[in-house]
């Protein structure tokens, strides 16, 4: 739905400088070009090509008004899809706010504006409902990846006893394995983006994969290993160090989204239910809680910025384990 904000535009308001929000938000972004990862960088344009400049680009920074901002962002809520077809995620809502916010406060810090705006009203993000394996399934799953013949197959077992994203699990090379001390060393991720400006890159396609250092600092890692997996490692393992995991070549990666299509084709073969490749991350969470892992330890492996994230995000109990932790009342009610 495309809506006119003109109406809630304030048109007499003063204005410092004749500059549009297009202008602003261009400027924004050339100038967080240099200190932003390439990925979020790519995602910051994508968004404000698809959604904030066609829709609010031509207004002018003096005539945007709070009410104009909340407005917009409650219709994106709502009907935001670009192909017209229902409402945008949370997430990709929170991204347009904090874009937009970030391009005002730019755009008062250059003297563009003198409006003070308030923080934009945000939707909450909603707790996923994750539907993990069940004992048995995980273990159907796992006999399968482990008597396939290919390198690839063996990332699935890699990322239930180590939880590594899809895209750490993608860029991870041999040299990164250290199988005498028995751990993983998580130093970069490998991600398909979109491609920001195609003749500055000199190239037709839309997107491209890059290779770059994890999301954030507590990113960055060292995950030990079972001694099951550390043994599986051990015979895989070819000559080359710098080799990735998943394809046994230095010049050859797996892409996420083939790998993603891959882990949908196990699934099937085991004739177990669909579901996202980064539900194994969950899995692995959610299995070292029952067995007794600490919050504190899982969070570095896992490699988050914080206990609360794992345990608000990544852990999901099954009906079996609490099943176990209820019958501990059994000796009380004794």
């Amino acid at each position: 739905m495309e809506r006119n904000y003109d109406f809630l535009s304030a048109q007499n308001t003063h204005n410092i400088k004749k500059y549009t929000l297009k202008t602003a938000t261009q400027e924004w972004l050339k100038a967080i070009k240099m200190v932003t990862k390439e990925s979020t960088y790519s995602k910051y344009c994508t968004v404000s090509q698809l959604h904030i400049i066609p829709n609010l680009g031509e207004i002018l920074l003096s005539h945007i008004t709070q009410p104009l901002l909340e407005q917009y962002v409650y219709d994106k809520y709502l009907y935001g899809r670009v192909d017209g077809k229902g409402a945008l995620s949370a997430n990709t809502v929170r991204l347009i706010t904090y874009i937009l916010e970030s391009v005002l406060q730019y755009a008062k810090q250059m003297g563009y504006t003198n409006i003070v705006y308030a923080p934009i009203s945000k939707p909450r993000l909603s707790q996923k409902n994750m539907q993990l394996f069940t004992i048995e399934e995980q273990k159907k799953l796992e006999q399968f990846v482990l008597t396939r013949k290919d390198f690839s197959a063996y990332g699935v077992y890699i990322c239930l006893y180590t939880g590594m994203r899809l895209g750490e699990l993608c860029a991870l090379t041999w040299e990164n394995v250290h199988l005498e001390e028995r751990y993983i060393r998580v130093m970069q991720t490998l991600q398909r983006i979109q491609v920001v400006d195609r003749r500055e890159e000199n190239q037709n396609k839309r997107t491209k994969i890059i290779i770059d250092v994890p999301k954030s600092q507590s990113s960055i890692r060292d995950i030990p290993l079972i001694n099951t997996l550390a043994n599986l490692l051990e015979r895989i393992k070819g000559k080359e160090e710098k080799a990735y995991v998943l394809t046994g070549k230095s010049t050859h990666f797996m892409d996420p989204r083939n790998y993603q299509k891959r882990f949908k084709h196990m699934l099937k073969a085991c004739d177990l239910q669909p579901r996202n490749f980064h539900t194994l991350r969950h899995q692995f969470a959610s299995n070292c809680i029952a067995q007794g892992i600490d919050a504190k330890s899982l969070s570095e492996i896992l490699g988050h910025s914080s206990v609360n994230i794992t345990l608000n995000r990544y852990v999901h109990t099954s009906m079996e384990l609490k099943q176990l932790q209820i019958n501990k009342l059994e000796e009380w009610a004794k």
